[in-house]
């Protein structure tokens, strides 16, 4: 009886003793410290500069989670564009300084393109900025038109009540001017119309552009995710060894943000699939089928 109590002691300590070492949180803490630069500046050179930040934490008997945020929303675009293609007017009231700040800004974000797909997305949002001041200048066009003609009506108003005081001399003085008044709002009414015509036309135009970028965006997407996929299985089987601290039965997982909209992406890893890719039972191409992923 002694000796079993013996033993049952001698079993609690070791226990303990495996729980406090598997718990050794400022270990844990360096490990992921460490693993964080490191992932950082792989996925930087892997996917490029649309990897802002890597973040990481521990959740016990969880396991490792680093946050990795991706830059490739166009806040931009967005903000002058809708379904309906009506968001291109947006840019009427924009002055040069504004418009010439976008393009520095298109320009920038053009930069964290996924190569394939770069030089077509930033000539595509060239053209929609070009559009823009076109449409900004015809409906600048069209509202000097208008105050034009609000000033003729109101002068052929005026001198229409003033043409029953006016003597015969002055009133034949003043249908003339009503004639010519006439005249000249037929004319700006006319090239009012043709401006407006242009507007259309224009938001048609931006309208597509509209579609094309979406299409190029989402091609880019697809490539920065194809690079993302492979960059994070390839850290994990070359400095995967660096996160020995993390318990077995446990988990590194990725939480990527920006890359499917509002969205969040979700990579799960367990420490087994990672350590076998580390001591090479397995290729970077089987632990990315061994992968859970999914949004939410």
């Amino acid at each position: 009886m002694k000796m079993n109590y013996i033993v049952a002691a001698f079993a609690v300590a070791l226990s303990g003793n495996t729980l406090a070492k598997a718990l050794d949180l400022s270990a844990m803490e360096r490990d992921v410290s460490i693993f964080e630069n490191v992932l950082e500046s792989a996925l930087q050179h892997d996917v490029g500069k649309s990897i802002r930040d890597v973040k990481g934490f521990y959740l016990k008997h969880q396991g490792i989670v680093f946050n990795v945020n991706v830059k490739t929303g166009n806040r931009w675009f967005s903000r002058f564009s809708d379904d309906s293609g009506d968001g291109a007017m947006a840019f009427m009231s924009l002055d040069p300084e504004s418009l010439d700040a976008i393009a520095e800004h298109l320009g920038n974000f053009g930069e964290d393109l996924a190569d394939a797909s770069r030089e077509a997305y930033h000539q595509t949002m060239e053209n929609v900025r070009l559009q823009a001041e076109e449409v900004r200048r015809s409906a600048e066009q069209e509202r000097e038109l208008s105050r034009e003609i609000r000033e003729l009506e109101r002068e052929r108003r005026e001198l229409g009540f003033a043409k029953g005081l006016e003597d015969k001399d002055e009133k034949a003085e003043t249908e003339q001017r009503l004639k010519e008044l006439e005249a000249k709002i037929k004319t700006l009414q006319s090239q009012q119309e043709t401006l407006a015509a242009e507007q259309k036309e224009l938001k048609r135009t931006m309208a597509d552009q509209k579609a094309k970028q979406a299409s190029q965006k989402q091609e880019a997407q697809a490539a920065t995710q194809e690079k993302l996929d492979q960059a994070l299985s390839k850290s994990l089987c070359d400095y995967g060894a660096g996160l020995k601290t993390l318990p077995e039965n446990e988990h590194v997982s990725f939480i990527v943000t920006g890359l499917t909209g509002s969205g969040k992406q979700v990579h799960v890893y367990t420490k087994d699939d990672i350590q076998a890719c580390v001591s090479g039972k397995f290729s970077v191409a089987k632990l990315r089928e061994k992968v859970e992923r999914y949004t939410f």
